[in-house]
């Protein structure tokens, strides 16, 4: 999966959310330990569709696997939110 951008050289026009097609993938990680919980959080700029999954940790390989898994995700990452 390669990186498109970071969000701090993203240009001005996206930060107006004012055309569809742009999104944001990103991880959130919570507790520490054998316990802890990480999300995968991705996220349509302009309509704000999110969609959420609960990964088992947050390693690469349980991000791409989540997103390999699930017919969904792949169709909007490869044909919605990140063109």
């Amino acid at each position: 999966m390669p990186l498109k951008c970071s969000i701090e050289s993203r240009p001005q026009h996206i930060e107006l959310r004012q055309e569809a097609g742009r999104g944001e993938i990103d991880l959130v990680v919570g507790g520490k330990g054998k316990g802890s919980v990480a999300l995968l959080t991705l996220i349509e700029r302009k309509t704000r569709k999110l969609i959420i999954r609960k990964l088992k940790n947050k390693t690469q390989t349980a991000v791409i696997r989540t997103i390999n898994g699930s017919a969904k995700l792949k169709h909007w990452l490869q044909e919605k939110a990140f063109q």
